[in-house]
């Protein structure tokens, strides 16, 4: 996995329409058509990628959240968000 940890993250907007099914996020990835629901955990990361907020900054933030120390959160963060760029809905700004 790459180290990004300093990196803006940033939503590919052209890559994927965003809805709510049954009162959960719901990401559809528009080239391959995949679905992505997100739980409130995801969710959380989601809304925290606005394009001037770095991984580091991203992981402080949902430690914070949900109470947890930043060492348990980051690689639980780290291999969601990467598995964002692999699917071309985030990219490194």
């Amino acid at each position: 996995m790459n180290d990004f940890s300093g990196r803006i993250l940033k939503k590919a907007e052209d890559n994927f329409v965003e809805t709510e099914v049954d009162g959960e996020p719901v990401i559809m990835q528009i080239e391959k058509g995949f679905f992505f629901t997100l739980n409130t955990t995801s969710s959380a990361i989601w809304n925290a990628i606005d394009g001037t907020t770095n991984l580091s900054d991203i992981v402080s933030r949902m430690a914070d959240t949900f109470n947890v120390s930043e060492s348990v959160c980051s690689a639980d963060v780290k291999e969601f968000v990467q598995s964002l760029i692999d699917n071309k809905l985030v990219m490194l700004a």
